[in-house]
């Protein structure tokens, strides 16, 4: 019966720890990379989850992308699958739906291309 509830306190500390480890993984930024592939100036870029009725903030604040460029963009690391709206200085705009930035893996995510 003592080794029964040692193994299973053992598997406790196991999974507890494994908890305050994911835990701590999602309190930190997820950081991706966008390309302009476009022949204007991104001067928006708008994130939010699939389930969300609008869009977050523009993440890109006062910076613009111009074509050719690319940007580091860190959001919330909580969800992986992002919608996401570009626009650029020519009036267009671009959506993308339910892209997983999870996966990108340090590639660029190309906009307007």
């Amino acid at each position: 019966m003592i080794k029964r509830a040692v193994a299973i306190s053992a598997a406790a500390a196991c999974l507890t720890s494994f908890a305050i480890g994911v835990s701590a993984k999602t309190d930190e930024p997820m950081t991706f990379q966008v390309e302009n592939a476009s022949g204007a100036t991104l001067t928006a870029l708008y994130v939010s989850t699939p389930s969300a009725l609008d869009f977050d903030a523009d993440v890109l604040g006062r910076k613009v992308v111009r074509s050719g460029e690319i940007a580091s963009i860190s959001v919330d690391s909580s969800v992986c699958d992002r919608d996401l709206r570009a626009e650029f200085s020519d009036g267009e705009t671009a959506d993308m739906r339910e892209v997983d930035l999870c996966k990108l893996k340090g590639a660029p995510l190309t906009v307007g291309g």
